[in-house]
């Protein structure tokens, strides 16, 4: 039987080597998430490093449950519910209860395309500089 996307043996955490049901695209994202059912809990902080359609992968400093249930805000999807596919000390797999599309989680926070405000100067603008003279 296969394994669920974003489940452990996805995340490429089995003898057998890497499964997953998706694509993973490599990013660098600070994102929160909160553990369902314990309301007085404060968000956790992750740092995700992989994320696919099915779920993700992220380094962080507390150790989950397996099938812990989270939910998390994710810049440019929205709410996404999951659970925990494995942890071990300073990572942990989540695999998303619905696909997303990884591409707008990695886009910019605002939405639009980083634009530069530097201009090149024209060629004709610039100051000649003087000729070098070998000795």
């Amino acid at each position: 039987m296969d394994a669920p996307a974003g489940s452990g043996a996805a995340q490429g955490h089995s003898e057998g080597g890497d499964k997953r049901a998706s694509a993973r695209d490599s990013v660098l994202r600070l994102w929160t998430l909160r553990v369902e059912g314990d309301a007085g809990a404060a968000p956790i902080s992750i740092r995700v490093r992989n994320i696919s359609a099915g779920g993700l992968m992220a380094e962080c400093d507390h150790l989950f449950t397996p099938a812990e249930r989270v939910a998390l805000e994710v810049s440019g999807v929205g709410l996404v519910r999951g659970m925990i596919a494995w942890s071990d000390e300073d990572c942990v797999g989540i695999a998303f209860d619905r696909a997303i599309n990884p591409k707008a989680a990695r886009r910019p926070i605002g939405g639009g395309m980083m634009t530069s405000t530097i201009q090149a100067v024209p060629r004709m603008a610039r100051r000649p500089r003087m000729p070098r003279v070998n000795s």
